[in-house]
């Protein structure tokens, strides 16, 4: 089967399986970098920045989220709209790591929103295909 190619859409039902089986690879991207975001953001960035001060801590949490917003700006259009559901996102992760201090509950976390987002939905495109 050929791409179907129209502006910069593509079906993702007509692609060849070759093409699906390399874009489900590259769904792994997303899952390992949970791992590298959760360790830079609230291992490095966080734990090792608290202090006594509750105003710096809560001006640090803050910063911290907007900062992981940041990181994903290129994500969905380069547009500033775009990175505030991630910057709340890294907000939750940043109190629930606050409120556990264990990184692996963020791990868990993280992990199973990028899987369900990339390897999940390719997986369930696979599924589509078979039987279309």
């Amino acid at each position: 089967m050929a791409v179907v190619v129209t502006g910069r859409d593509y079906d993702f039902l007509e692609i060849s399986w070759k093409l699906y089986f390399i874009l489900l690879f590259a769904s792994l991207g997303p899952v390992t970098m949970a791992l590298i975001e959760d360790i830079v953001f609230k291992h490095t960035l966080l734990e090792k920045l608290l202090r006594n001060s509750t105003l710096f801590n809560i001006v640090l949490v803050l910063v911290n989220s907007i900062l992981f917003g940041a990181i994903h700006y290129a994500n969905f259009g380069n547009s500033f709209i775009n990175t505030i559901p991630f910057m709340f996102a890294g907000l939750f992760l940043n109190l629930i790591y606050l409120w556990k201090r264990n990184l692996w509950h963020v791990l868990f976390i993280h992990f199973i929103n990028n899987f369900v987002l990339s390897i999940l939905s390719m997986l369930f495109l696979g599924i589509i295909r078979i039987f279309i």
